[in-house]
């Protein structure tokens, strides 16, 4: 397995995965095991995976403190998911693994590196037309802080190669880094 590109999302309503099977362009439509793992906090990594109800349903155990961990393929290509609560906002976090794609995890990043986030901007912007999103991050094994102000965040987080924050004036604001 290759190091994960990673994409989060952070919205005020719950994100339906079906809304996002396009999000990798390059890939390929992202096709997700019918069970999730449902965990009652991070440092438990046991239980057993239960199938996938209507998203009403996922979204009220996410609202009840448990994580979701969700595993699949995008194209040829592994790919997993995490959806959480935290400080009243449901966040998503998306990744795929990069063996298929080694031109994701070079330092400096490549050409195609900024060509594959921005086709996943495009999708964004799209995604967001359905469920409104506040802001997103992605990079290849990125780190953000658990929280604190949208700008601290981003100023110290790892391997950040672009964000995007929906501002109060209903604009995109989006930086690439690389």
């Amino acid at each position: 397995m290759g190091a994960k590109f990673e994409v989060h999302m952070v919205s005020d309503v719950y994100l339906d995965l079906k809304s996002c099977s396009a999000l990798f362009p390059f890939v390929g439509n992202i096709e997700f095991a019918p069970e999730v793992l449902l965990c009652d906090g991070w440092l438990s990594t046991t239980g057993d995976p239960v199938p996938i109800r209507e998203a009403g349903w996922l979204s009220s155990q996410l609202l009840r403190g448990q994580i979701a961990w969700f595993q699949g393929r995008a194209g040829s290509c592994p790919v997993g998911a995490l959806q959480y609560v935290q400080e009243e906002q449901f966040r998503t976090e998306l990744w795929l693994d990069t063996a298929r794609f080694p031109e994701l995890d070079t330092s400096p990043p490549s050409p195609f590196c900024r060509s594959f986030c921005q086709g996943i901007v495009e999708q964004l912007l799209t995604l967001h037309k359905r469920t409104p999103i506040r802001c997103f991050a992605m990079g290849t094994e990125l780190v953000l802080p658990d929280s604190g102000p949208l700008e601290t965040v981003f100023n110290e987080s790892h391997n950040l190669l672009c964000y995007g924050t929906w501002e109060e004036h209903e604009t995109w604001n989006i930086i690439y880094l690389i």
